[in-house]
């Protein structure tokens, strides 16, 4: 089970009280905790602007970069995949399309690459676009948004926590190159959706 290698690489997340399996797909149960909110839940009543959310997702994004310096990539990095208890810590959750890949090994550093590229762009979607298909952020500030509360917070928590500096700096080059190419090509797209209230005033001020 995916939470129980991620915890073994000394993250918080639930553990799985048992596993149910669907032929080809299955379920993982874990205990309940009332006290334990997802973020999306948790921000759901703020504008994307909002001090406390854009700290939130710095600090989620300084996570990923944590979980990918151990070589564990989300696969399904949106932001109701993190939670927050009444401690203010923030854990990932629902692992199953978790990928872990040894960081070491040559042949793995495009994998790596893709996959935090991939968890990034994820992210930034799931606070682009909310639950009703509109667009929460005005077109005008899709790039600036991401790199000041996304990117940045991961580039200097990854930056700083280097292993080996020529591998793991060449690694990050790579995840920021492929990351803004992918970014750059979905700007259009998400523009075109009809925007929230939050989004329209954003813009007309």
């Amino acid at each position: 089970v995916n939470s129980v290698l991620v915890t073994r690489r000394g993250f918080l997340t639930f553990d799985p009280l048992c596993a149910i399996g669907f032929e080809d797909k299955g379920l993982v149960l874990t205990v309940a905790n009332p006290d334990i909110q997802s973020s999306d839940i948790d921000m759901a009543d703020r504008k994307p602007y909002d001090e406390q959310v854009i700290t939130r997702l710095q600090r989620i994004s300084q996570l990923l970069a944590s979980l990918h310096l151990a070589g564990i990539f989300h696969g399904d990095a949106q932001v109701r995949n993190f939670t927050v208890s009444p401690t203010s810590n923030i854990e990932a959750i629902d692992w199953e399309s978790a990928q872990i890949v040894d960081f070491t090994k040559d042949e793995n550093l495009e994998i790596v690459s893709d996959r935090a590229a991939n968890d990034l762009r994820k992210l930034f979607e799931s606070i682009v676009i909310g639950p009703d298909g509109r667009r929460k952020i005005s077109e005008v500030s899709f790039s600036n948004y991401f790199n000041d509360v996304i990117f940045n917070p991961y580039y200097d928590f990854f930056g700083s926590h280097l292993i080996d500096y020529e591998r793991d700096m060449g690694i990050l080059s790579a995840i920021e190159r492929i990351v803004h190419k992918d970014l750059s090509t979905r700007y259009a797209d998400y523009a075109k959706l009809p925007a929230s209230s939050t989004a329209a005033a954003a813009a007309a001020g």
